[in-house]
């Protein structure tokens, strides 16, 4: 009676559907965990390369023992954003202070609009004033909610490319925005991010506040 009571068909029926169910919960997991890894490891790579660049750069204040004390915030895939990409029709001069009382001239480039848990965002994207005609490189200095506790309070940088002509998305991978040479050293001029560049979110993403010696220069002036 009990064997057959353990066949019947609505047990042998559940037992299938548990069966089911866990065997595709165990596929599913390898490849999601090896796509966020493989994410990972391309991050590690790039920071371990702006590392070598800032020893290899006589201009950068970081100093090889300075190295380890530059922290990340773990690779977030939120960040990676696809932005709607709008140039500029006229392109204005823009004048940003520095952190030094300087001044830099900027031409208003391009703006970006993304969405992020349902609000909608906007930044500006701007190239040097004497960049010659046709120069791709675009500069993103931005604000988040995170600046003065968990990252630089002057805001972050990223280094973009613009799209080829005629197409209409950027991507914004905020795991790479980095800190202004200004938060490991005074001697520099850092240009303040615009109001318009203001983000009423926390970026979780990219460089944190550095918390080691403070340099007074260049590199080469920081020799012992």
């Amino acid at each position: 009676m009990n064997d057959l009571n353990f066949h019947s068909p609505f047990k042998l029926d559940r037992a299938i559907k548990i069966s089911i169910y866990w065997l595709l919960s165990v596929a599913m997991i390898p490849v999601s965990l090896g796509a966020q890894s493989n994410y990972a490891k391309e991050l590690k790579l790039h920071r371990n390369q702006v590392k070598k660049e800032h020893l290899k750069d006589p201009r950068s204040p970081l100093q090889k023992s300075d190295l380890q004390k530059l922290k990340y915030f773990s690779a977030n895939e939120d960040f990676v954003i696809e932005a709607q990409y709008e140039p500029m029709v006229k392109s204005d001069s823009v004048i940003m202070p520095t952190s030094s009382g300087k001044l830099k001239y900027f031409v208003k480039a391009a703006r970006v609009s993304f969405d992020v848990d349902g609000a909608r965002y906007q930044l500006f994207l701007y190239k040097p004033a004497s960049a010659a005609e046709g120069h791709r490189s675009l500069f993103l200095p931005f604000y988040d909610l995170t600046n003065g506790t968990e990252t630089y309070g002057g805001g972050r940088y990223m280094d973009l490319e613009a799209p080829d002509s005629g197409k209409t998305i950027l991507k914004l991978d905020f795991n790479k925005s980095y800190n202004p040479w200004c938060a490991y050293s005074d001697g520099f001029n850092c240009p303040i991010p615009p109001e318009d560049n203001r983000l009423t979110l926390s970026v979780w993403a990219g460089e944190k506040m550095y918390k080691g010696k403070r340099r007074g220069g260049s590199k080469s002036s920081n020799k012992k």
